[in-house]
């Protein structure tokens, strides 16, 4: 997996606190197998690629909604194309995440 940047880390946790991104970990409490509906290349992915996901499994799962199907299933959005995170990154990702929330929550509060 192609380790994220700086950069990449706050723009993908920022899409993310502003609803940009749907991610693995907005599925419901025991919706992991609904993975390959939403994220469809999964269906596809060879022998090769489930050995090495299975080897070195991803952080986290995403794409940009604006990338989303015109379906949905189960209330998932569907798409045809996604970018997986690794586990260090994705927990970069989402402790940037909470410190946007806490800077937004901190400003909203203090108005």
């Amino acid at each position: 997996m192609k380790k994220l940047t700086d950069d990449e880390i706050n723009a993908l946790a920022e899409d993310i606190y502003r609803d940009r991104v749907f991610t693995s970990d907005h599925l419901r409490q025991g919706d992991l197998n609904m993975l390959p509906v939403i994220f469809v290349p999964l269906v596809f992915a060879d022998k090769k690629m489930i050995e090495k996901m299975q080897k070195d499994a991803p952080g986290m799962i995403y794409e940009h909604f604006s990338e989303a199907g015109p379906r949905s299933i189960n209330g998932y959005p569907t798409f045809v194309s996604l970018h997986i995170v690794s586990k260090e990154d994705a927990k970069k990702v989402w402790e940037k995440f909470e410190q946007i929330k806490k800077a937004v929550c901190g400003v909203l509060k203090h108005e």
